[in-house]
């Protein structure tokens, strides 16, 4: 059993990955600063030297809400300069989000890398590309796997 399993699994916030990609797409990303959010307190309590800061949470909140505000008065603007300047501020808007994003979820990786000792279940890792291109969603899905036993360990017991 790794240092994961030793931990309570009730503490772990687990919810479908399906649910949280559906709510990235409906939410028009809104949803990934409020993922952060919902999950600061218990991924501050993992990590005391590796905090995420709330109100950098609350910057990138308002940069993706910013930033869609931008494309949709983009969008119904009839006047194709005024239109422009929306799109390409909101396009300003969607670069500091992204980069944002990006920070905070490899900060997650790392605590729960450390949280677990460099590795969840054998053989069990993190995929730094997968962080890179999926973000939330697969943090999500290795979070959702802490504290199942891998087949290595099923196998054994």
């Amino acid at each position: 059993m790794n240092e994961c399993d030793k931990n309570e699994n009730a503490m772990i916030p687990k919810s479908p990955v399906w649910l949280a990609t559906l709510l990235v797409i409906v939410t028009v990303g809104i949803y990934i600063p409020v993922w952060f959010m919902r999950r600061r307190e218990w991924l501050n309590r993992l990590s005391r030297d590796n905090n995420i800061d709330n109100l950098a949470l609350r910057r990138l909140l308002v940069c993706v809400c910013l930033e869609v505000v931008c494309f949709l008065l983009g969008c119904t603007v009839r006047d194709v300069t005024l239109a422009f300047v929306c799109f390409l501020v909101e396009r300003i808007f969607y670069l500091i989000a992204t980069i944002m994003s990006l920070v905070f979820a490899f900060r997650v990786r790392d605590i729960l890398l450390r949280y677990c000792g460099g590795r969840l279940s054998e053989p069990r890792g993190w995929s730094g590309f997968l962080t890179f291109v999926v973000t939330i969603i697969y943090l999500q899905y290795e979070i959702n796997r802490m504290g199942q036993p891998s087949s290595m360990e099923s196998d054994v017991a």
